[in-house]
């Protein structure tokens, strides 16, 4: 995510800031904002808590019973692949133009 970003934006300082604050304003998110907890399962920052995902704590804090392991795997896997997708799709089409 942090290469797709900073392919968007091509400087190095404001590509820290915007990673930083995603990472960090998507993690708080979900205990704050409450139409972000709904969705919460389909972060991937909600897997940064690791041991609360694992314990169950936070799926009983923000009342979201769809947040553990087993859907915190499937979300980041389906994250990985969109993600390197859309790192491979510039590379895709300049390829396409030289040939």
């Amino acid at each position: 995510m942090t290469e797709l970003i900073a392919k968007i934006i091509r400087d190095k300082f404001p590509t820290l800031l915007i990673v930083l604050l995603l990472t960090v304003g998507l993690n708080l998110c979900v205990y704050v904002i409450v139409p972000v907890t709904k969705i919460a399962q389909w972060l991937p920052s909600t897997c940064l808590n690791c041991l609360s995902v694992s314990l169950n704590s936070l799926a009983q804090q923000v009342n979201n019973q769809a947040i553990d392991f087993n859907h915190g795997v499937i979300t980041l896997t389906v994250t990985i692949i969109i993600t390197c997708f859309l790192l491979l799709l510039p590379s895709l089409g300049k390829r396409k133009r030289l040939a």
